[in-house]
């Protein structure tokens, strides 16, 4: 039995929108001044941002070729996981460290992490489709 493609990109985007529905739940406000816990470019070195584009990218890409049925680049879906692990030890350490996910905030990102992640895998480890001349059934 074959997994559609359908069920992991659909389950990588019901997690993203039930995060972007939980962000929306108010918080208690934080201090003035420096936050360490926003993500705006002028606290980010540009190392961390490399490897969560090349996620973000794989995770669009494979998310439409998905709720197609279809399956995207191979060598995308390893550097999707590769640049997936790679942010997620940055973003993930940064937000625990600095105390800025509730226990439920952090439940719901490492949940739509990990499904993002199972999507990729999925794309990378698809079984190849065996053209007639790889069988030995060409025509002479």
């Amino acid at each position: 039995m074959r997994v559609p493609y359908r069920l992991t990109s659909g389950a990588a985007l019901s997690a993203l929108a039930l995060t972007l529905v939980a962000s929306f739940v108010p918080r208690a406000p934080r201090a003035a001044g420096f936050d360490p816990c926003s993500i705006i470019d002028d606290q980010w070195n540009m190392m961390p941002k490399l490897p969560t584009l090349v996620w973000l990218g794989a995770y669009v890409l494979f998310s439409v070729q998905g709720l197609r049925n279809r399956s995207g680049p191979r060598w995308l879906a390893i550097a999707g996981l590769l640049a997936g692990v790679l942010s997620s030890l940055v973003e993930v350490s940064k937000h625990i460290r600095f105390g800025c996910y509730t226990k439920d905030g952090l439940v719901l990102s490492l949940m739509w992490f990990g499904f993002a992640m199972i999507m990729f895998l999925h794309h990378a480890v698809r079984p190849r489709k065996r053209g007639a001349a790889q069988d030995g059934l060409t025509e002479s």
